[in-house]
């Protein structure tokens, strides 16, 4: 790599001033991004990751205090890599359209067994009713 003067120099910055900025405490906004980073976290994780940013900023709002926009909070959830999962569509696998012959009900939905003579079951004992 090149040496820290080079780089400021190409960067029209001085040494003393680069140190400086890396020996500085981080900024307010800085702690409370952070936060707030940790925070989107722990929301996320805890709904297994369905919740997107609208929702992340309503239990913000509704729990946390949280006064900002919602556009922070989609701009944070971008940079910590955080994306809702979405629900599975529904699909349709049958078609109730179609031009088939429906079979006739010849049991008349009746799939009881009754052992007993007077009864009017078709079945008389187990497994002598088959359906197709």
């Amino acid at each position: 790599m090149y040496p820290l003067s080079v780089c400021c120099w190409v960067l029209d910055l001085t040494t003393a001033g680069f140190y400086a900025w890396a020996t500085r405490p981080p900024s307010a906004r800085a702690i409370e991004r952070a936060r707030l980073c940790e925070t989107i976290q722990t929301i996320f994780t805890s709904q297994r990751g369905r919740y997107g940013a609208p929702r992340i900023d309503q239990t913000l709002r509704k729990h946390h205090g949280y006064t900002g926009s919602l556009n922070r909070i989609q701009t944070l959830m971008c940079a910590i890599g955080l994306h809702a999962k979405a629900a599975k569509k529904y699909k349709v696998t049958t078609d109730s359209c179609q031009a088939l012959p429906v079979a006739t009900n010849l049991r008349g939905q009746d799939f009881s067994c009754d052992v007993s003579a007077e009864s009017a079951s078709h079945a008389k004992a187990p497994d002598q009713v088959w359906l197709f």
